[in-house]
């Protein structure tokens, strides 16, 4: 019987053509498996009363549409993972009023808030849960971006108990589920004087929100509710 055998060479030659091909299909991962491949997702939100309109910048490249004013918000957006310079601008201009570092994993959801004045302009970016809530629940976090609010507060169900407590500048609270109907109250951490009523939310069940307090002064301190899905 006659067998047929590839010389050495050859052998070397196919191995290294399946392995560049397989290479060029694999996808790109990190030393713990994660896939530097897949897009990550980001949403951008004015929480900086006074500032001009925003734009975003990542890695240099501008990504959102629209500029987006105090209170406003952008949709998701998606961008590569990974490690990326995030940088806010008053649209128009070329001045970089905040400039960070943003580490995104594929897959992944994120909101970036534009906080402070324009003396203190900065981000505050946070990573979005969007696991539905139970059937008939609302999924609310909440995010404290007022500079003129106690340094650390309180929120309840209004006339009801505490379910966010010690919340301070510049944190988000973890998510919980709530009656679409609810309305909430605010307290300085420890207070049962209620500084803030936040209703008329419109929140629906099966959603999932992120309501942010803002505002530069006592006058002025407000909240937004953002959609999460």
């Amino acid at each position: 019987m006659k067998t047929n055998i590839l010389p050495k060479t050859k052998q070397g030659f196919i191995f290294i053509i399946a392995a560049t091909i397989f290479a060029s299909f694999a996808p790109s991962c990190t030393d713990d498996g994660e896939d530097l491949s897949a897009s990550a997702n980001l949403m951008i939100v004015n929480s900086a009363e006074g500032s001009a309109a925003q734009d975003f910048y990542v890695d240099d490249t501008k990504v959102n549409s629209q500029a987006v004013a105090y209170t406003q918000s952008s949709g998701y957006f998606t961008v590569s993972s990974g490690s990326r310079k995030a940088e806010f601008k008053s649209t128009g201009t070329t001045t970089v009023n905040s400039s960070s570092t943003l580490n995104l994993q594929g897959g992944k959801y994120y909101t970036v808030f534009y906080t402070g004045g324009s003396a203190s302009a900065a981000a505050y970016t946070t990573e979005d849960d969007r696991t539905p809530p139970s059937s008939g629940k609302a999924k609310v976090r909440f995010v404290h971006l007022s500079s003129a609010a106690a340094a650390s507060i309180d929120l309840a169900i209004q006339n009801g108990a505490k379910i966010v407590s010690g919340l301070a500048y510049k944190t988000a609270s973890a998510y919980s589920e709530i009656d679409p109907a609810a309305n909430f109250q605010l307290f300085a951490a420890g207070s049962a004087n209620a500084a803030l009523t936040l209703s008329s939310l419109g929140l629906q069940a099966g959603r999932i929100y992120t309501v942010y307090i803002s505002g530069s002064t006592s006058v002025t301190i407000t909240y937004k509710v953002v959609a999460n899905n």
